[in-house]
């Protein structure tokens, strides 16, 4: 996976992007970007090595919008809404 490419983009995301959010995840690809190793920069910032892998999966396959929060809620439950009992 690589970043290189990316690192002008990527450091421009960690100051313009309007989602704190976003510039963070960012901030951690920058140092994979730069050649640290997803290992190395998950340690120097403070999160799992997945986590990073994930962002930059996504950033790779989406641009910036990859960065965003995604939702996680699973949908409807499987079984439908608990039915009202009467007496409870």
């Amino acid at each position: 996976m690589d970043l290189a490419p990316h690192h002008a983009t990527l450091r421009d995301l960690t100051r313009i992007a309007p989602d704190p959010r976003v510039r963070h995840r960012a901030d951690g690809l920058v140092l994979v970007a730069g050649g640290m190793s997803l290992t190395e920069a998950a340690h120097a910032f403070g999160c799992a090595r997945t986590s990073l892998r994930t962002g930059a999966t996504r950033f790779l396959a989406e641009g910036r919008d990859g960065l965003a929060d995604r939702g996680r809620c699973p949908g409807p439950a499987r079984n439908g809404p608990r039915p009202v009992t009467a007496g409870r």
